[in-house]
């Protein structure tokens, strides 16, 4: 069977969670038999082990890239395309509307409702009587703002159905997710079009305890919009005050990284480091909790990563896919949203519990076999099965 993987950019498992979950899902159906091959807009610097294609226009769904695509599939006989980009204007290029011959599944890598929930807390508008004019331009986006919410709802939902009525399967991160897509969708639920595949494990079973040192870790991209990491600084300006002897690792970049750097310095954060965008294997060895605040996620991978190797995970209540990857009080602990008191006392309870820490930390690694890639890789063989 041959299986062409799209996504925006070049499939490159160190550049994000999407192209590492496509990566690592790829690269275990190549292992057992299958013809692999990548399509994408945009090349990313990378050494590459499968086919790589790109599509002649970069700019959006032309003539000349559906003409491409069906030149691919005739040329490369492909059997079933996986769209990575289900959160992108890409679920219309591959659709069952254009290429009927070929089976379309769409992998939707977020919450169903986006950024729809916590629209407001997605907005850095700032106002300030220091800079007046950018002031008086971020008043006019907050008076829109309301409009802009509605918009987004109406686009979301003509996108699901679009991509509900032309794809042959769609992938979502959770069960949860299923229902949600489907009321935005105003599909019957349940329904077989329709499933929930887990994101799988990313590193090698390696776990060492004696490598762990006293450091709590962020890891991802330095935007405002998603990851709220200003919420997390905030909750550690309570946590170092009382716990001296632990570290905050930032690992990660972004367009709000200077500005995050500016906050901390201001507010003359302690025990915090910027790292940039590393690998961050080394700092999963050396952690032992893990601290999402965003207001929005799919399944993140960090969690999965980061139980791998035995470290805590902590995150709001934000997104539904928390409860299927966190057993609170067992392997980590969920949130209530944007409680920064109990987030900041959660934290101290582990650092200060040696004990506590132990148990939840082994837990973490024992529950983290559910997301194998073995397993995780038969439920894309069965779902092949089926359409």
């Amino acid at each position: 069977m041959n299986i062409l993987f799209y996504f925006e950019n070049q499939i490159n498992p160190q550049r994000g969670g999407t192209e590492r979950v496509a990566d690592n899902i790829a690269q275990e159906l190549k292992r057992r038999g299958y013809k692999i091959f990548y399509l994408s807009r945009r090349k990313v610097n990378g050494i590459y082990d499968v086919p790589c294609y790109f599509l002649p226009d970069q700019k959006g769904n032309t003539p000349l890239n559906y003409s491409y695509i069906k030149k691919i599939i005739e040329e490369l006989s492909i059997d079933i395309i996986i769209n990575e980009g289900g959160n992108t204007e890409d679920i219309y290029l591959f659709s069952k509307e254009y290429f009927s011959n070929v089976r379309i599944i769409t992998h939707l890598h977020f919450t169903p409702l986006l950024q729809y929930k916590y629209f407001y807390r997605s907005l850095y508008l700032p106002i300030s009587i220091c800079h007046p004019f950018y002031s008086a331009i971020n008043i006019l986006k907050w008076i829109k703002a309301p409009l802009n919410k509605y918009n987004l709802l109406k686009y979301i939902k003509q996108r699901y159905k679009y991509m509900y009525n032309y794809s042959d399967k769609i992938i979502l991160l959770a069960p949860s997710y299923i229902m949600e897509f489907c009321k935005i969708a105003k599909v019957d639920y349940p329904n077989t079009k329709c499933i929930s595949i887990f994101n799988p494990n990313t590193f090698p079973d390696v776990y060492d305890s004696d490598e762990k040192k006293n450091i709590v870790l962020f890891v991802g991209r330095l935007t405002y919009e998603h990851k709220r990491l200003d919420y997390l600084l905030k909750v550690w300006i309570k946590v170092y005050k009382k716990i001296k002897n632990w570290d905050l690792y930032i690992v990660g970049d972004g367009p709000d990284k200077d500005r995050l750097i500016k906050y901390s310095q201001q507010n003359n954060i302690q025990n915090i480091h910027f790292e940039g965008s590393k690998d961050v294997a080394p700092y999963y060895k050396k952690a032992k909790i893990l601290c999402l605040t965003s207001i929005t996620e799919g399944s993140p991978m960090v969690i999965i990563e980061a139980m791998q190797n035995g470290v805590i995970p902590i995150t709001y209540n934000t997104f539904s896919a928390s409860k299927y990857l966190i057993e609170n009080k067992v392997n980590g602990y969920i949130i209530p949203p944007f409680d920064a008191n109990q987030y900041a006392n959660t934290m101290i309870q582990i650092m200060s519990n040696n004990c506590l820490y132990e148990e939840l930390s082994k837990a973490c690694k024992d529950s983290s076999s559910r997301y194998n890639i073995e397993t995780i890789v038969n439920s894309w063989e069965n779902l092949f099965q089926t359409i």
